[in-house]
């Protein structure tokens, strides 16, 4: 699943107050923001750790104990995290405030040298590691190819929402069409892969959600895996456990959680939301039970609780009333993924950047729940 909150969606919330003249309502993707006193800026220390976390995912991914998606997922963290640090650093410095319907605004190039460092270093470690995949030159390795098109669909994307945001409508246009471009390719040798047994449905669905498709063709695809997923469950294969069967429910409910508005505002589907807040639930229940035992991972843990911060992200920036046990829940099963990798001794191969990844989580949530 790929969920519409992202660095880059962020940046763009926040350029887009230097582009009008009058105030506007605040609801159309952007965040509230509370005054606070200047000794505590609420996301230094995601700041802090993202930079941990960059390095430990680096350092991981390049010994090849991380895989592609896992260290795509780290660095897309990493710049939420310096994003966000970068504007409200810039808010308290020119003592501004986003409250009801009334928005400091700043000047362009202001913002523009306030997130330059931001999207140039996500743009520098994207291209890295493309350098390094296409050096790798081993086409008959496993996964290879697939891997070599993902990470420039993933380079392609932040090219394109810099572009978009510095106002450079000639790239703008260039990198819309290799997107789609891009995206077919992955999907077509993520789909070879998958016919010799050598993708599994969860990366096939990854491949599906960056294809420009119709609806339908999506739902079609999701509703497939989710009946597959079934029915290895039924034959007893551990393809088909439990939770990877809540997983290909959830992709599949998630369809309906929420539309995007022409103006940019997003709409809630209680119904939708609701359900696949639950199942987002199950899922971490699910995996909580499987860690112990050694069958589930600090990462899938840790990825299962992201999924539904984003999903809870989303129903704030629509002003969505989400039910009072549902966000104490989450916050409950953010205790405990903490405790889980606190209690991780060894950091060895990966594991650094896992329990690293669980701390920019927290850091995170604690800043956004100081903001509010």
């Amino acid at each position: 699943m790929f969920c519409r909150i992202g660095v880059f969606a962020i940046l763009a919330a926040f350029l887009a107050l230097a582009e009008t003249s009058q105030a506007q309502d605040p609801a159309a993707g952007r965040q509230k923001v509370s005054r606070r006193s200047k000794d505590a800026p609420p996301y230094a220390a995601a700041a802090a750790t993202s930079q941990q976390l960059r390095e430990e995912s680096h350092d991981s991914f390049v010994r090849g104990l991380l895989p592609l998606s896992d260290h795509l997922e780290h660095l897309g963290l990493v710049y939420e995290a310096e994003a966000r640090h970068a504007y409200d650093t810039l808010q308290r410095q020119t003592k501004g405030t986003y409250e009801s319907n009334r928005a400091t605004r700043f000047d362009q190039k202001q913002l523009e040298r306030t997130f330059r460092p931001v999207y140039q270093a996500r743009l520098t470690a994207l291209e890295d590691v493309v350098q390094r995949l296409e050096a790798f030159q081993q086409p008959a390795s496993t996964g290879w190819e697939a891997d070599v098109a993902l990470a420039k669909v993933a380079l392609n994307r932040a090219q394109l929402e810099t572009a978009r945001l510095l106002g450079m409508k000639g790239a703008v246009i260039e990198l819309t069409e290799a997107e789609e471009r891009l995206a077919a390719e992955h999907y077509w040798k993520r789909l070879e892969d998958a016919r010799v047994g050598q993708a599994s449905l969860p990366a096939l669905v990854q491949a599906v959600s960056l294809l420009n498709i119709s609806p339908e063709f999506r739902r079609n695809m999701l509703q497939s895996v989710a009946e597959q997923t079934v029915i290895w469950e039924m034959e007893g294969a551990g393809i088909g456990r439990s939770d990877a069967v809540t997983r290909a429910q959830l992709d599949l409910s998630w369809l309906d959680g929420y539309k995007e508005r022409r103006d940019g505002s997003i709409k809630v589907n209680d119904a939708a939301w609701r359900e696949s807040d639950q199942l987002a639930a199950t899922l971490f229940e699910q995996r909580a039970e499987l860690y112990p035992k050694g069958t589930a991972t600090l990462g899938d843990l840790s990825r299962t609780w992201h999924l539904r911060q984003q999903m809870h992200q989303i129903a704030d920036e629509a002003h969505y009333e989400m039910p009072k046990a549902s966000v104490e829940q989450h916050n409950r099963n953010l205790a405990l993924l903490k405790e889980a990798a606190g209690a991780t001794t060894d950091r060895r191969g990966r594991a650094a950047a896992d329990v690293t990844f669980v701390a920019l989580l927290g850091d995170l949530k604690a800043a956004e729940l100081a903001r509010k």
